[in-house]
């Protein structure tokens, strides 16, 4: 079925993999921090749980090491992070000034992240993104329910003031493509995980490398 782009009046944005890479950071702050709890994890174990909830992510390397997870550990990651995150993480091309571009043009813009807010507000901050070009910010902890469910996005386009049909996601993950579509929104694959093929087998409309892309598809 074609899709109206006249009718998108919203873009909400995912952070990690689509306006910033921040997995290095995070699997560096997870190895540092896990070390002081005698866990000797390897960056590469991280890799199969990019994209899931902490318990998943940390407990799942904890354990394969043998060790037990308690939260006590992510909130020590998650103090590394924070310290390493200004000067460690990678914009994308193109953040900042796309976002403004997008809020100058008239569309409503949000942001939509599984992460725990000091996270999300240390990428939103590193990225160098103008809080004045957001309409909105949802974080994981705003929601029950995490992605492939729909809810965060829902509650970003509420929070925008818009149907789910006036909104764009633009998502990289798997999870995130089939929450978009389960929120019955239009998807653009962002291809820093997967080919855009992929990404439109499992839903995503429209698919490129780059969030500018969208502003000229819009245009």
């Amino acid at each position: 079925m074609a899709i109206d782009l006249s009718k998108i009046k919203g873009i909400i944005f995912d952070m990690d993999g689509v306006l910033v890479d921040s997995e290095p950071v995070m699997a560096k702050a997870s190895v540092l921090g896990m070390a002081d709890y005698g866990v000797q994890a390897k960056p590469e174990d991280f890799v199969p749980f990019f994209g899931t909830n902490d318990e998943t992510y940390f407990g799942s390397v904890v354990r394969m090491h043998g060790g037990t997870y308690t939260p006590e550990i992510a909130e020590r990651i998650y103090d590394i992070y924070c310290k390493i995150a200004p000067t460690e993480i990678f914009t994308f091309p193109n953040v900042p000034e796309t976002l403004q571009n997008l809020h100058m043009k008239g569309y409503k813009t949000a942001i939509a992240s599984s992460s725990i807010r000091r996270k999300l507000d240390v990428n939103i901050t590193s990225a160098k993104i103008n809080l004045e070009s957001l309409d909105a910010v949802v974080c994981g902890s705003d929601v029950v329910n995490k992605k492939p469910d729909p809810e965060i996005f829902l509650k970003a386009a509420a929070k925008l003031g818009l149907a789910p049909e006036e909104c764009l996601v633009a998502e990289d993950a798997i999870s995130g493509v089939k929450a978009a579509k389960a929120a019955k929104m239009c998807c653009f694959g962002i291809t820093t995980a997967f080919e855009a093929d992929y990404l439109k087998e499992i839903g995503a409309d429209f698919a490129g490398a780059n969030i500018i892309e969208i502003l000229e598809l819009l245009s």
